[in-house]
């Protein structure tokens, strides 16, 4: 994630940690931690790394389909930050033959309303997260983690005054 984005108020990617699931975010930019690619890429020496982004050369999948094969788990790394940010980060993930570029088949319309994109297949870090991943979760935490977005949208634009409470 790129660290402007982590201070921001409308980051959908932290919702992940507040429900506990194994997940991490690693933060690019810090003066005080740098993140290293480097030491990323000494991290992930197996081939069950998944980048999901849409880059002209990613393959349209369901993560499902794509991890069928895989056995222990897998690695789903998203790159989080505004479109350009988001972009060099996927950028210098694809430079190891670790990691497999993917990206949604047939991604859903998005609820997001915090900020808006023009190409209705941008969709916020959470919702393709989620839409990544849904065919491996339990109909309950689906249902769970879709209440908690639509929670944060919410709240967040009561917070900005662009809905009354």
């Amino acid at each position: 994630m790129n660290k402007s984005e982590f201070f921001r108020l409308s980051n959908s990617a932290r919702l992940f940690l507040l429900k506990s699931y194994p997940c991490e975010i690693r933060v690019r930019g810090l003066r005080h931690s740098p993140f290293s690619y480097e030491n990323f890429f000494q991290e992930i020496k197996e081939d069950t790394n998944f980048l999901l982004y849409p880059h002209r050369d990613a393959k349209p999948t369901h993560l499902e389909d794509e991890t069928a094969h895989v056995k222990g788990p897998i690695n789903l790394i998203i790159p989080d930050g505004n479109w350009p940010q988001a972009a060099k980060i996927a950028y210098k993930l694809r430079q190891s033959p670790f990691v497999q570029n993917i990206s949604l088949k047939e991604p859903p319309k998005s609820s997001y309303r915090l900020r808006l994109n023009p190409n209705s297949e941008r969709i916020s870090t959470f919702e393709a997260s989620l839409y990544a991943i849904k065919d491996l979760l339990e109909e309950e935490d689906k249902k769970n983690l879709e209440l908690v977005f639509e929670n944060f949208v919410q709240n967040v634009l009561k917070l900005r005054g662009k809905i009354c409470a």
